[in-house]
């Protein structure tokens, strides 16, 4: 994902909440902290709850990963429902982190 991420352009994260939100959580896990700020100020302005139900869906569908447990724990924390937030959050830090190499065909 992180090298899906970085071969977009900033109007490619920012056109769409969702995508901005997992941007803005890459930049962030990579330490460029002045784009995970654009990416999440993009993503408020988009809609939380329809991102919120995209993130649960995603959680769902894959019980053992933590990406979609941290997209769903900031998200929820951006509408304000802090324990939720920190629950998923915590959640996600419990789980193994995803593989290092890049996916077949993207690098």
């Amino acid at each position: 994902m992180r090298l899906w991420i970085n071969a977009c352009t900033e109007a490619e994260l920012i056109s769409d909440a969702q995508l901005a939100l997992a941007a803005g959580w890459v930049f962030l896990y990579q330490g460029d902290r002045n784009r995970a700020l654009r990416c999440v100020a993009a993503a408020e302005t988009g809609d939380l709850e329809e991102a919120e139900e995209a993130f649960r869906k995603d959680a769902d569908a894959s019980p053992g990963e933590a990406l979609p447990l941290y997209n769903l724990g900031t998200v929820l924390g951006m509408e304000g429902r802090h324990e939720e937030a920190v629950e998923r959050l915590a959640e996600a830090a419990k789980r193994p982190r995803e593989r290092e190499q890049p996916l077949p065909g993207m690098g």
